[in-house]
């Protein structure tokens, strides 16, 4: 997942939910009530990361039928080999998805939809060329963009509630 080492993927995905926690912890008074929904956000961002993006993230290099068919956006876009915007939109589903937890338990509107930059995060980062083989042109790029957007919106919102 970007480590730069190899960790057990039930670790991974956990270092990668928990920030999402944070924002709740700012947004309520500390109580059972606030720690209850802290375990559901990060449940619920666990889940998310778990079902991963596949092939979306090459925006349509793939030509193969079975890279189509990944839970959840095959079900809701179709399955078909819709190419670029296919994967765009699934991109941009899955990111939203992750944010959306923490986004309806701060009742915050910008972090519910603050994952569907996933998509555009990934465009850009096929589109700048790279000779770094620590950060490779296309996904790695994009989930670097992705990451760094994320940890800016969710400092945002921490730092408004100080």
């Amino acid at each position: 997942m970007g480590f730069g080492f190899d960790l057990p993927r039930g670790l991974e995905l956990s270092l990668v939910s928990w920030p999402f926690v944070v924002p709740v912890l700012y947004t309520y008074d500390l109580n059972l009530y606030t720690y209850i929904l802290s375990l559901l956000v990060f449940l619920c961002t666990l889940l998310m990361w778990s079902f991963g993006w596949g092939t979306a993230m090459d925006l349509g290099r793939s030509n193969n039928e079975n890279d189509r068919k990944e839970f959840p956006h095959s079900y809701i876009l179709g399955r078909t080999n819709g190419g670029y915007w296919f994967d765009f939109a699934a991109l941009a589903m899955r990111g939203a998805v992750i944010t959306v937890p923490v986004g309806l338990a701060t009742v915050n509107p910008w972090l519910v939809f603050a994952g569907a930059v996933m998509a555009p995060a990934y465009a850009i980062g096929w589109l700048i060329p790279s000779k770094s083989k620590e950060l490779r042109q296309g996904t790695e790029i994009g989930e670097a963009l992705f990451g760094a957007f994320l940890a800016a919106i969710l400092l945002t919102t921490v730092w408004s509630y100080l």
